[in-house]
């Protein structure tokens, strides 16, 4: 009884209801507030999409396995259009007939229309994309970004025509996405879930819960398509050193859509880009974990004390066999840094004199991570 009075509970103002959507991620994905901010205004999007000339896609990227992907496509396909479509590694032609698949009702002499799904969700996208930047795949996906773009396809020997591949698209893996591709994403890196974070599955009772969230936001977006059209068409975006060009074409729609909902969401979305952005190296992952795990044991075998200085955790870490810490240049501490950024740990100053400072590594600033992937 109390499932069926959720489903009916009356439409509350534009900004609570998103409000609302975003709850519902929440509740399910393991993200930081910055994320769900992006993730719920994209969602919101995807229902509107065509009033604008551009749509971002997502890179989600984790630093492993069981870090939240596959859960995260799931469920913004729960709350995207239905029509979506959702793969997991599939060969590269097969991804890229189902793409370029033309409506079978066409008329002889008919311009071919794709049958686009309303969304696409490709998991374990290494498999399909790889890593190169030349692979033919990312043409393909790069003329789907903005509404304009064409893609010229062969239907048969004596049809080729140039179609048009415009629709939301989400890649989620492990591994880096093609520069190429990456530049027309906006970068969603997940954390994986610690023992102490809970998160509720995405069962048939969430399906109902999130069904008069999916019924506002089709509506919603049938309301206010013309208006948010007009405005893509006028609005301006203040210039940003910490926003490339291309960076502010991709928020454009979000913030956008931020402004049309009123409350706090234009200041929110506009922070969250602006933090979206901060300098990241996804290469080093891999190679980040073994650095956690080796400097987990440097403070177990000092019986876990408070900080550990720089200069004294390199010599160990160059001491340890099979590793590739020995090859570290002139400036070991830089590469250090670098390889545990991705994992939200730095160094921190230390003052062990009046004249004397030291960079360390906090036990407490470790922990998180180490919680989070160890």
């Amino acid at each position: 009884m109390e499932t069926s009075t959720q489903s009916q509970t009356p439409t509350k103002p534009a900004d609570q209801m998103l409000n609302a959507v975003g709850d519902f991620i929440r509740q399910h994905l393991i993200c930081s507030d910055h994320q769900l901010v992006l993730l719920t205004a994209w969602v919101l999007h995807t229902w509107c999409y065509r009033a604008f000339p551009v749509t971002p896609y997502l890179n989600i990227q984790t630093p492993g396995p069981q870090s939240g992907k596959t859960r995260c496509l799931r469920l913004l396909q729960l709350l995207c259009p239905s029509g979506s479509w959702y793969t997991s590694s599939p060969a590269p032609k097969l991804f890229m007939k189902r793409l370029l698949t033309a409506r079978p009702e066409q008329s002889p002499g008919q311009e071919p229309v794709l049958d686009l799904p309303a969304a696409v969700f490709l998991d374990n996208r290494e498999f399909t994309i790889g890593n190169s930047e030349n692979h033919p795949i990312i043409p393909l996906l790069n003329s789907g970004v903005r509404a304009a773009d064409r893609y010229l396809h062969q239907f048969d020997r004596s049809s080729l025509r140039e179609v048009s591949t415009f629709c939301p698209k989400v890649f989620a893996g492990t591994t880096t996405l093609p520069r190429a591709l990456a530049q027309n994403c906006l970068p969603l890196p997940l954390q994986r879930r610690k023992t102490t974070e809970k998160v509720e599955q995405l069962s048939g009772t969430a399906v109902l819960y999130a069904k008069p969230l999916i019924a506002w936001m089709q509506r919603w977006a049938e309301e206010n398509f013309k208006m948010l059209a007009a405005r893509a068409s006028t609005y301006a975006m203040e210039p940003s050193e910490r926003l490339t060009p291309r960076e502010r074409e991709l928020g454009k729609p979000l913030l956008i859509l931020a402004h049309a909902i009123g409350g706090k969401w234009l200041d929110n979305v506009s922070a969250s880009l602006q933090w979206l952005y901060i300098p990241r190296d996804p290469d080093t992952v891999n190679e980040g974990l073994q650095l956690l795990t080796d400097l987990r044991r440097a403070f177990s075998e000092n019986s876990n004390p408070a900080w550990i200085s720089s200069r004294d955790l390199i010599p160990y870490l160059r001491g340890l066999e099979n590793r590739n810490w020995i090859a570290w240049g002139g400036a070991p501490e830089f590469s250090m840094a670098r390889l545990l950024r991705p994992f939200g740990v730095s160094s921190s100053p230390q003052r062990i004199s009046s004249d004397s400072v030291l960079k360390v590594y906090r036990c407490a600033d470790l922990e998180e991570a180490w919680s989070r992937y160890l």
